[in-house]
């Protein structure tokens, strides 16, 4: 009797799944670089989704990156964006003000994380989330009411 036999065939699943890399001797540093983006990008969104934070991920456009909204997905509500910068080799963080009619982040400072894992990042990110959750929602001119003037 062997492991899989004792184990049980269909308990045994090798494959890619949601959290593993597919690697194998042809796999560039490049590709693993950005599956490993990507990894620790869904890590980090998983932990600031647990302290109620929206977040949206953009996943198919570069440069990676997830958006977190302080207040939900408010017009002037401030914006949080994680983002991996590929000269440098280190991840970012963005406060930006989300512009809803737009549906755009207009970034306002951008800071380099210091954290290489996604549990340093995740603490770095909750930690500048804390600071603006805290700041009033910023006035901009698309926020005017529109229609007519009474």
């Amino acid at each position: 009797m062997n492991f899989s036999d004792w184990y049980g065939d269909n308990l045994i699943v090798e494959g890619s799944t949601r959290y593993s890399i597919e690697v194998n001797f042809r796999t560039s540093y490049k590709e693993t670089r950005e599956h490993f983006v990507r990894l620790a990008l869904g890590y980090v969104m998983a932990a600031v989704k647990r302290f109620d934070y929206n977040v949206k991920h953009v996943f198919t456009a570069d440069p990676v990156r997830i958006l977190i909204a302080s207040r939900g997905w408010d017009e002037g509500g401030w914006t949080g964006i994680v983002s991996f910068d590929k000269d440098t080799g280190k991840f970012s963080f963005s406060k930006g003000i989300f512009n809803k009619f737009r549906d755009t982040c207009s970034v306002i400072s951008t800071v380099a994380l210091k954290g290489d894992s996604a549990a340093e990042i995740s603490g770095e990110v909750l930690e500048k989330m804390h600071e603006l959750k805290n700041k009033p929602p910023k006035k901009t001119d698309d926020a005017k009411i529109r229609g007519p003037k009474k």
